[in-house]
């Protein structure tokens, strides 16, 4: 038993010496603080133990003061038992990892702390088993064969499917994520298909913990110690990311880099970004992966300062410190440059990337350890680079006006806290609720769907957006490499579907608008309609005569009586008679002086009219119960179609009885429906069909956009000169060969087809799971949509100067004759005329009428829009095509010959 009074004896000494504990602690403390020596105060048995205690949640801050103060950037810290040595000198550094790398192994120390983690792995080894496991991963996982392929097979794969994908979401959301977190997930995922060849999909839009995941983030924190690939990386992109967003110019030059390259680019693409990789670089220099790195000696040694080593002694070099080292980097260390990583070439201007030795820069160390996987990290850290800052600006969410990330580490660097950021969305994104998603948004911006889904489409990083809705979801998008994979790489996967073929199908029935499984047969038997000798005919026997005999007419009595016409109407009725003629070889004669109804061309025009509104219900149980019932506008829907169908039925069984009573084929009429009827093996609900659908696609699509070219010219005047000028370069009777001719009216074409397509939206149907190259997922059935209309609209893919109407943008200057030429677009940036193979076989021929009708028009009228004020402008609106909301009333006036 303990005596008491020898216990009260010993009180006053233990009492004295916690005080003296608390006071020397409290001072040093302070001292890290307020006082002017930086250097760590020695005090007898417990030495500089008050000092790493309180510095021991700055380490690496501290070791970089204490060392920027000594001549050879070296310091021996002693503590109770033993010293430890820090340098950041250099020649130090080459002494103890090459010159003399066999006197310092990882030692008996470091071993110890990790070895219940890492056991005898590569980054807890020496001697032969360290040299083994270097060999094996040296010629199996780190050649150029394997790098390649791990770009190729896991990186870009975990970008577009996962990353991308998880940033989309965020900001369409407009909220906040811990981006070191999101890194440390891509990282993990990534390193764990390179290693074990298993996906532990830690990076999910759900971003759960796995049993797997959360056991090695407790290893991991306990050891204190990442797994070389993983930590590394995470660290490296968050402190860049960081960086680069507190540094706008730098975001600029990046952002330039990433442009000249191409939207998904390769593994040599990626190498030579000089900019992005000395921008990582300059990264890694102020925030070091890896910070600092221990040795032990294995016998007594002299640095190459003169810093008397003895055996077991800890020596420690530090990147961190070393690149903060003003004799080492200048009187700017501490300023973000990434220009110090390169220089021009006189002769190109090319820049060029000039690396540091790695005993002054040894972020991935140096010497015979030198870190094997440093090409794969740039490479998977690049790519990750471009392919966020291509779609996305990041915005850090600070947690006050001085708030600043705070450097942490143990053996690999983190963000302290993490990193919090979002990305910068305006309002104009729909709100989502529960269950019913954005259907208030849908119902609210029904009549301006285009425009609606254009400002959406704007503020979305890859101008694609997942629009959620009761029952379901739709994806819209304007962004040409996922249209490009959605008609043509992909074409398979993406067929009109079962909602638009039910929406269509009691008007189109099977034509080659609404079919899938005969679109090919059809799509081959149209083609006969659009080669060279046929167009010739079709401008020669139709268009002209339809020109001179019935459209000028009618604007010479308008011009003449001073009287005011609907120029959209005008023109859908010189469509109706033309496209009626080449696919019926029937004349409706729906253009005439009198400009009266007809019964076939109300009925179509009704028929396609409340087809396009069903498109626009949001809730589709409106229309179909309207049908069910017979009532609305589904009884003139049905009424609509049964006159359409009684009409063509009637010139089918006409047609047949001219062939019974022809006798020569060769002489029979050429137009569609004639050469159908020749076919025994084509019914009459096919033909019907077909003829339907060649009507929609070459009417309302052409007085769609003439109507908005006319309109347009009338608002420039210094486009109309130009398009004057052109006119009065030809005969008083242009030809086939001349109308083809005309650039400049072929560019003012197109570029009034880029603000107001006539077909503004293409809506598709996933057969199956899938992914977008933008990231976006696609699940099977999902409804998916390109804008025409928006991408027209994009200042990213037309310039600032997207709203303005310059033909010039279509065309060039040759050099030597001065002569101007067409510079068309490719179609998945102007998908106007569809793309792929579904794009339109009526192109051609849409060109040939719009020109012809332009130079007769223009050559002798001039028109003025009657607007019912000076700041009425017209409304877009579109069903199945578009028109212009309660047409487009003008006069016409005579140009003086």
């Amino acid at each position: 038993m303990v005596d008491l009074g020898i216990l009260l004896s010993w009180f006053p000494c233990i009492f004295l010496f916690f005080f003296t504990f608390l006071f020397f602690f409290y001072k040093t403390n302070k001292s890290a603080s307020t006082s002017t020596s930086i250097l760590p105060k020695s005090y007898p048995l417990i030495v500089s133990c008050f000092t790493i205690l309180a510095n021991r949640d700055r380490h690496n801050q501290w070791a970089e003061e204490v060392l920027a103060v000594c001549p050879t950037n070296t310091y021996v810290l002693r503590y109770p038992g033993t010293c430890m040595v820090f340098t950041a000198y250099p020649e130090n550094v080459k002494h103890i990892v090459k010159s003399h790398f066999s006197n310092y192994p990882k030692g008996a120390v470091l071993k110890n702390i990790l070895s219940d983690f890492f056991g005898n792995g590569n980054v807890n080894a020496d001697g032969d088993r360290w040299k083994f496991q270097r060999q094996l991963l040296l010629s199996h996982e780190f050649n150029p064969t394997s790098l390649r392929k791990f770009f190729e097979e896991v990186v870009k794969v975990e970008i577009f499917q996962r990353l991308i994908h998880v940033l989309s979401m965020a900001a369409e959301n407009n909220s906040e994520l811990d981006l070191q977190d999101i890194f440390q997930r891509f990282a993990f995922d990534t390193i764990c298909k390179k290693a074990f060849g298993y996906d532990p999909s830690y990076f999910s839009p759900s971003r759960e913990e796995t049993e797997f995941t959360a056991a090695f983030e407790d290893a991991n924190r306990i050891t204190s110690e990442r797994v070389g690939g993983l930590d590394t990386i995470s660290a490296a992109l968050t402190w860049f990311f960081w960086l680069v967003c507190s540094n706008p110019e730098v975001e600029t030059e990046i952002l330039k880099e990433i442009n000249q390259t191409a939207e998904e680019p390769g593994y040599d693409d990626v190498k030579d970004m000089v900019y992005i990789h000395a921008s990582l670089c300059e990264t890694m220099r102020l925030y070091p992966p890896v910070p600092v790195e221990s040795k032990e000696a294995a016998s007594d040694d002299i640095l190459a300062d003169g810093t008397i080593i003895t055996k077991g002694m800890m020596v420690l070099y530090s990147s961190y410190a070393m690149g903060r080292m003003e004799n080492l980097w200048g009187s700017d260390w501490n300023e973000f440059k990434p220009g110090r990583w390169l220089e021009r070439k006189n002769v190109t201007g090319k820049l060029i990337f000039v690396g540091k030795d790695p005993y002054t820069y040894p972020v991935f160390h140096a010497g015979p350890r030198i870190c094997l996987g440093k090409e794969m990290a740039f490479l998977e850290i690049k790519m990750v680079a471009a392919e966020i800052l291509r779609r996305f600006k990041v915005v850090p969410v600070a947690k006050g006006d001085d708030f600043a990330p705070v450097f942490v580490s143990y053996v690999t660097a983190k963000m302290k806290d993490g990193f919090p950021s979002s990305s910068s969305l305006t309002s104009i994104l729909p709100k989502s609720y529960p269950l019913i998603g954005s259907s208030f948004a849908l119902v609210a911006n029904r009549d301006r769907h285009n425009q609606w889904a254009t400002e959406i489409l704007t503020v979305c990083p890859t101008n694609t957006y997942v629009l959620r809705y009761l029952g379901g979801c739709m994806v819209f998008t304007s962004y040409p490499p996922n249209v490009k994979y959605i008609a043509n790489s992909h074409f398979s996967n993406y067929p009109k579907g079962k909602m638009l073929k039910n929406i269509f199908n009691d008007f189109f029935g099977n034509g080659i608008i609404n079919t899938d499984d005969t679109w090919k047969f059809q799509r081959q038997m149209l083609s006969h309609e659009f080669n060279s000798t046929s167009l010739r005919k079709f401008v020669e026997e139709v268009i002209k005569i339809e020109i001179f005999h019935r459209l000028i007419p009618v604007l010479s009595m308008t011009a003449e009586n001073n009287s005011e016409l609907d120029l959209q109407d005008i023109f859908q009725r010189f469509s109706f008679d033309t496209i009626c003629k080449l696919s019926f070889g029937y004349d409706p004669s729906y253009l005439s002086p009198s400009l009266k109804k007809t019964e076939f061309a109300v009925a179509f025009e009704d028929a396609t009219r409340i087809t396009g509104e069903r498109i626009a219900q949001v809730i589709p149980l409106v229309w179909k119960l309207k049908r069910f019932l017979n009532i609305g506008s589904e009884k003139i829907l049905k009424q609509a179609t049964a006159t359409i169908q009684e009409s063509a039925r009637k010139i089918i069984r006409q047609k047949k009885q001219e062939l019974k009573e022809n006798f020569s084929l060769e002489t029979f009429t050429d137009d569609l429906l004639s050469r159908m009827v020749k076919d025994e093996n084509l019914d009459e609900d096919f033909m019907i069909d077909v003829a339907i659908a060649f009507i929609l696609a070459g009417q309302d699509t052409t007085s769609a956009a003439l109507t908005w070219f006319f309109w347009l010219v009338s608002s420039n005047p210094e486009v109309e000169k130009e398009i004057l000028k052109e006119i009065s370069q030809i005969g008083n009777e242009p030809g086939y060969d001349d109308v083809k001719d005309m650039v400049y009216i072929h560019a003012a074409l197109c570029e009034s087809m880029r603000l107001y397509p006539p077909v503004p939206v293409e809506s598709k149907e996933a057969e199956n799971d899938d992914i977008l190259p933008d990231g976006t997922i696609i699940k099977k059935g999902m409804i998916v949509l390109y804008s025409s209309y928006a991408m027209g609209r994009m200042e990213n893919l037309w310039g600032s100067d997207w709203n303005e109407f310059k033909p010039d943008r279509w065309l060039q200057r040759e050099n030597v004759t001065g002569k101007l030429s067409f510079v068309g677009k490719d179609s998945y940036t102007y998908p106007v005329f569809n793309a792929g193979p579904r794009v339109c076989l009526g192109k051609e021929m849409a060109f040939l009428q719009m020109k012809m009708i332009v130079v007769e028009f223009l050559r002798r009228f001039h028109v003025v829009p009657t607007a019912n004020g000076n700041d009425i402008a017209p409304v877009f609106v579109s069903y199945v095509t578009a028109k212009m909301k309660g047409g487009f009333p003008v006069k016409v006036e005579k140009r003086n010959k």
